[in-house]
């Protein structure tokens, strides 16, 4: 998804540590330095977007002017992952005379610049509607959310399957590239694969393993293991995908609810894959899942 055109924090207090008692301590932003940096002079990264800010109200607009005359263009990729004050440096490069591009994917926020309360409302691929709603209507802004929906990497399987995930989204369609899609494995499509039979498919598939927390068992250590946040921005062949209940119950029933991040996360998880997804799940005998096969 692509917004353009004339087209980041934290509290106003940071824990600094515990006292002689234990008590947590706290520093306010009125102590600039305890609260900006540690006691190496290293900015906190969560506070960067916000003493970015400070600076220019305390110089009266200079650093959005200065950065606006050294880049007349400005292009932010990922920006779902954007949040807090980050979308403040975001309303104040839209104001200044910079032509920015912002590139991302809503359906894909597996990760947050830092978690605070300012802009809530925008999390979990709200960025859309933060252009819409958070920006001056004088501000010329064009949403582009359509010519980016054609997956280069996923079957038409897998694309039909994620996009499920999110029903309010258009779906993504795979393209009909001879170079994205030949040659197709003879064993493309989507496969529950029981514990019992896991060993066996890990040997003959050789898929890349991809699991939500590093902390979750593979049957194979030894083979290539992601986790689904890293996996991001990868692609593969073969992926099999360890799910936790809630994605497990998902795929028995779409309209099972789902927490936003594990939304994305299954849904990066998903699509990582060209031609192979099995999810591992020891599926009672003559249960179905729809769209998918049972290895035996």
């Amino acid at each position: 998804m692509e917004y353009c055109r004339h087209v980041a924090g934290i509290a106003a207090i940071r824990l600094s540590g515990r006292n002689r008692l234990g008590f947590p301590v706290y520093w306010s932003e009125d102590e600039f330095r305890r609260f900006y940096f540690d006691s190496k002079d290293r900015l906190y990264s969560d506070k960067l977007s916000k003493l970015l800010l400070r600076c220019d109200e305390g110089s009266a607009g200079a650093v959005f002017q200065r950065i606006s005359k050294i880049f007349p263009y400005i292009f932010v990729d990922e920006v779902q992952d954007l949040a807090g004050h980050d979308l403040d440096i975001l309303a104040a490069l839209f104001k200044s005379p910079s032509h920015v591009v912002l590139v991302g994917d809503p359906r894909q926020v597996t990760y947050l610049t830092h978690h605070e309360a300012r802009h809530k409302k925008y999390r979990d691929g709200g960025i859309a509607a933060f252009v819409r709603e958070a920006l001056p209507r004088k501000l010329k802004c064009e949403i582009d959310d359509t010519n980016l929906v054609t997956s280069h990497r996923n079957s038409a399987a897998i694309s039909e399957l994620s996009s499920k995930l999110f029903p309010t989204m258009e779906a993504t369609t795979a393209c009909e590239c001879d170079e994205c899609r030949q040659p197709v494995p003879a064993d493309a499509g989507l496969f529950i694969v029981r514990p019992r039979d896991l060993a066996e498919y890990l040997q003959i598939g050789r898929p890349v393993q991809l699991r939500l927390r590093s902390d979750i068992s593979v049957a194979a250590p030894e083979m290539p293991t992601l986790t689904f946040g890293r996996s991001k921005g990868l692609g593969f062949d073969r992926v099999v995908i360890y799910p936790t209940r809630d994605m497990v119950a998902w795929l028995k029933n779409a309209q099972q609810k789902l927490e936003p991040q594990t939304r994305a996360k299954f849904y990066v998880a998903l699509t990582r894959a060209r031609h192979v997804v099995a999810v591992v799940h020891d599926l009672p005998e003559g249960e179905e899942v729809a769209g998918f096969t049972v290895f035996r």
